[in-house]
């Protein structure tokens, strides 16, 4: 495909689907925290864009991106932005990532994800924030998770279940104030 496309003025998007389905989950992902929960192994994917507009290809970002953040890039990367395109009175989350591909900025913001069953609620149900470092999971249940996923990558020791630290601490309150904000818009 990309060798029949023109490479000088086309962007190639690659946003990998929401995790590995728990079937084919191997170490050092646990059993059950891959495609369809809130855990890294079902909602941190891949995301690969080239094109003309990204500055020092082969390189990698921690920037956290959500899906919608696609709409709001596309749109700068076409020359245009949601505020005119989309009317004003019209609620937009998507957050253009362009900053990121223009130069090796990372993008200090927050990912949120939420599961729901439609049909029959489960106690997996819930909702997760992270920033960078930590990760807040709130299952609809009412119980919590809170995870430092640079020490933690695999979420294998919830903070919750010891003394924190005072930046785990400034976290977890940091991560319950912004979900309250999530969940107030919501």
């Amino acid at each position: 495909l990309l060798s029949v496309v023109n490479r000088t003025n086309t962007h190639v998007i690659f946003l990998g689907d929401n995790g590995t389905p728990n079937n084919t989950l191997q170490p050092p992902f646990p059993s059950g925290r891959g495609k369809d929960s809130l855990y890294e192994g079902g909602i941190h994917v891949p995301l690969i864009i080239s094109g003309p507009s990204v500055v020092n290809s082969n390189r990698a970002n921690d920037t956290l991106v959500n899906a919608v953040d696609l709409f709001a890039t596309i749109l700068e990367l076409a020359g245009t932005s949601v505020t005119a395109t989309v009317p004003s009175n019209v609620v937009i989350d998507s957050q253009s990532v362009l900053p990121v591909l223009l130069n090796d900025t990372t993008l200090a913001r927050h990912a949120y994800a939420e599961k729901f069953n439609t049909s029959a609620p489960s106690s997996t149900d819930g909702r997760a924030l992270r920033n960078t470092q930590f990760k807040l999971i709130q299952f609809n249940d009412g119980h919590e998770e809170f995870y430092d996923l640079l020490a933690d990558p695999y979420e294998s020791t919830n903070l919750l279940n010891a003394v924190f630290t005072a930046a785990q601490r400034a976290n977890y309150y940091s991560l319950i104030l912004r979900m309250g904000d999530y969940q107030n818009t919501l």
